[in-house]
């Protein structure tokens, strides 16, 4: 059986948009180890050199501040995608435990089989890319070049906090909250791919530079 959707809104969209925005950035400081502190005198150092730290504070990239901020983050990131699940299921007047539901959710997420990917997609990520890797290749960074090796340039992702956050949990995470429900919330509201594109990464932007993320 198929449902009929009832559109959000424009204005709903962009409340639901901002409600996922800075719950995520609000997340990062709901753990009291998440929470960043540093000292009144500042020292001044020279370029590319790090200050000493002081005993009392709590940096962006002490481990125990990186596991409570992804804690905080995962949660944030759930709840935000159970908050849209509601919205459809509201908006098409679905049950919870209908099957239809949850696929178009997926769908609006941008959960959707290979086959239905457009054939552009396969080619904007690698020209995306295509200048950090070219950067890499003349640094002899790339795998099996002369400074790449697996214990320096892979093991790190895996076995330290700092590379788990910058290279798998942050780009999941942010990508489905800004992203897939933000982009999701635009789409049940008819958004133009104009908006869509261009209008819904200022989520991002401000959500990490004005609350300081």
């Amino acid at each position: 059986m198929t449902v009929e959707i009832s559109p959000l809104s424009p204005a709903k969209a962009w409340l639901l948009s901002g409600y996922f925005a800075v719950s995520y950035v609000a997340s990062l400081y709901t753990f009291r180890a998440g929470r960043l502190i540093f000292t009144a005198q500042q020292t001044e150092v020279g370029p590319n050199a790090e200050r000493a730290r002081a005993s009392n504070e709590r940096w962006r990239n002490d481990p125990a501040t990186i596991r409570a901020r992804l804690m905080g983050v995962s949660l944030s990131t759930v709840v935000s995608c159970l908050v849209f699940y509601g919205v459809v299921v509201t908006s098409g007047s679905w049950k919870w435990s209908d099957v239809e539901s949850l696929q178009k959710t997926l769908s609006l997420l941008g959960f959707t089989r290979i086959t239905q990917v457009p054939p552009g997609a396969w080619v904007l990520v690698p020209v995306m890319y295509a200048g950090p890797l070219y950067v890499q290749l003349l640094d002899q960074e790339l795998p099996f070049q002369k400074y790449w090796s697996f214990k320096t340039s892979v093991a790190p992702i895996f076995d330290t906090w700092l590379g788990f956050r910058n290279i798998v949990a942050a780009p999941i995470t942010e990508e489905l909250v800004y992203r897939s429900c933000i982009v999701g919330a635009m789409k049940l509201s008819g958004a133009s791919n104009f908006s869509m594109i261009f209008l819904s990464p200022l989520w991002f932007g401000a959500g990490m530079n004005l609350f300081g993320a």
